[in-house]
């Protein structure tokens, strides 16, 4: 097995060569896989129980999967657990079971909290693009559904899909949602933007404020999951309507977003949750963002 610290450069354990085409391949540069290294080396120093190890080793096969689910779905993994590192938390990752569990244990000072890890890589092989999707929704009565509104609905239908394998905790347990290609390049209706003289997708205009306030009014039910994490990439916020802020909510933009780092983040904790996040885990997820 491939070490990362006899890696050069950790991009060639899965680099384009292998046969990956355009639309199966995320492409990063040689940073991204350097700071995954160092982020691994960390985890893999800090996390000394047999489970957080074994599932170390598990997830940098995966990193070298032909599979693009199973590869983003570690490096999102391994996101989570490094910034929960850095926040200052103390992580473990949970050994897989037959009965749907979380990803990842972890402590804020006295306070523990569970976390489910979850990918959305877009969808590949939808032929139709926006325009199938927006007749499905013409019973709507605003009549105007968005590309940004079709991405809510999908991370509002992952989160109801996610949320009932963690209905048996009785501790706050959170969900990460990382939406590394919110769409399908091929949309219709998402024009083209060039950069470098290399055609790419341009980012998709989102109401974070109106995600949010989706995701709040989906959680409220739900009262066993204690709140979401999401992570956007290739997102664009609109400009707010309104002043108002939802106090469950925290938003973080980061300037000139790339491949290291999402360019925003959104928590949205469940003001009806049976197990709240206290004050110890709220200030570690703020640190988190």
């Amino acid at each position: 097995m491939v070490r990362f610290s006899e890696a050069h450069d950790v991009g060639r354990l899965v680099a384009p060569e292998s046969g990956l085409r355009g639309r199966e391949w995320l492409p990063r540069g040689k940073g991204f896989w350097r700071q995954l290294a160092r982020d691994w080396e960390r985890l893999h120093g800090a996390c000394h129980d047999r489970a957080s190890q074994r599932r170390l080793q598990h997830l940098q096969r995966r990193l070298a999967s032909s599979h693009v689910g199973a590869r983003e779905s570690a490096i999102a993994e391994l996101d989570v657990a490094a910034k929960i590192h850095r926040a200052g938390g103390s992580v473990l990752f949970l050994p897989e079971s037959v009965a749907r569990t979380a990803d990842l244990e972890c402590w804020f000072g006295s306070e523990r909290l569970f976390i489910e890890v979850t990918t959305m890589i877009g969808a590949s092989k939808r032929p139709h693009g926006v325009a199938r999707h927006r007749a499905a929704f013409q019973h709507e009565p605003e009549g105007d559904f968005t590309i940004g509104d079709l991405l809510i609905n999908r991370i509002l239908a992952r989160i109801g899909q996610k949320a009932r394998q963690l209905s048996d905790y009785c501790a706050p347990v959170l969900l990460a949602v990382h939406v590394r290609q919110a769409l399908d390049g091929r949309d219709q209706d998402r024009p083209a933007r060039f950069e470098g003289g290399k055609r790419r997708h341009s980012l998709v205009p989102l109401d974070l404020r109106r995600l949010a306030g989706a995701v709040t009014n989906l959680l409220l039910p739900l009262r066993h999951l204690s709140g979401v994490l999401l992570a956007l990439w290739d997102v664009e916020a609109l400009p707010a309507p309104s002043g108002v802020r939802l106090a469950n909510v925290e938003i973080a933009e980061r300037a000139g977003g790339d491949a290291l780092h999402p360019i925003h983040r959104v928590c949205v904790l469940n003001p009806e949750s049976r197990f709240q996040v206290g004050e110890g885990g709220r200030h570690g997820l703020r640190a988190l963002l």
